[in-house]
């Protein structure tokens, strides 16, 4: 399949697998598309693209947060950080003022 550099068509050639063989049609097959021309059409493939990009990029976020929330195998989660931080804040608390404010809060 080939594009004409001035015409909004495509250009190629049929073929049909019959078998293990290919059977080519020696006449081209021309496909013509009128909307190219237009310049909407041109806007709005520009635009699904850059749509189709920003969604990759998301799920490459989303996916990059994912693992570093939940951790993989060399490196622990974000996670466990929490329950480990708060119950040596309240120790901490404990120890200094008597009683554990920071965990009533929570609950």
């Amino acid at each position: 399949m080939v594009k004409h550099p001035l015409r909004p068509m495509f250009v190629g050639q049929s073929s049909i697998l019959r078998g293990n063989s290919f059977e080519i049609c020696l006449t081209p097959m021309v496909i013509h598309m009128p909307l190219l021309t237009q310049r909407s059409a041109r806007d709005l493939a520009a635009l699904s693209s850059t749509a189709r990009e920003l969604i990759w990029y998301a799920i490459r976020v989303i996916t990059e947060m994912q693992g570093i929330w939940n951790g993989s195998e060399s490196n622990t989660g974000a996670r466990e950080f929490g329950p480990k931080w708060i119950g040596l804040l309240e120790t901490k608390q404990k120890e200094q003022f008597g009683r554990a404010y920071f965990y009533f809060l929570i609950q």
